[in-house]
């Protein structure tokens, strides 16, 4: 599971809980870690479900937000199995994790195709923009505000715009379900 949740986020996200240990392993280099990626609970009032709890947690809120942009993309018509809808997934997964990254797309596509184990970041951008053209071809804007509401602005969609409004859909989202 934990390998899982590492190939789908940013591993400068994770967070590994070390409860009464004198030694700290960073479980996904398998080195010693700084204590920034790490921290340390030296008392053992937490219990090991309480510890549970606390991954499940959050490995449910990474799980909601991919069947959140799942969800958005095909409601705009993208196919899920095609390779520029799994690279504007994990385009949008990583600009939600760090929002810097939409500033520097040619930094983001990098990232995607570091993430997807391919080379030329050129391929991932192409793939990128021939899974968005397509759809553009077909789609109008009434669906568009359907989905978005008041955030789109009526312009064409490119890669960035189209990741920049996943986003404010996805804290919008999550600002709303925080209630329960």
């Amino acid at each position: 599971m934990l390998k899982y949740i590492t190939n789908r986020i940013d591993k400068a996200n994770v967070t590994i809980l070390v409860i009464n240990s004198k030694t700290v392993t960073n479980i996904i280099s398998q080195e010693k870690s700084s204590p920034h990626l790490l921290f340390r609970k030296e008392t053992a009032n937490s219990s090991t479900l309480d510890i549970i709890n606390i991954v499940i947690s959050s490995v449910k809120d990474v799980i909601e937000v991919e069947k959140s942009i799942n969800d958005v993309l095909w409601r705009l018509g993208f196919t899920s199995y095609f390779k520029g809808t799994i690279y504007l997934k994990d385009a949008i997964l990583l600009a939600y994790s760090d929002n810097k990254l939409l500033q520097d797309m040619n930094t983001l596509v990098k990232k995607v195709a570091e993430k997807n184990s391919i080379e030329n970041d050129k391929v991932v951008r192409s793939a990128m923009d021939k899974s968005l053209n397509n759809i553009l071809d077909f789609i109008d804007n009434t669906r568009v505000y359907n989905i978005f509401g008041d955030d789109y602005d009526g312009r064409k969609i490119s890669v960035r715009y189209l990741i920049g409004l996943c986003i404010h859909y996805l804290e919008k989202q999550r600002y709303c379900c925080l209630d329960y």
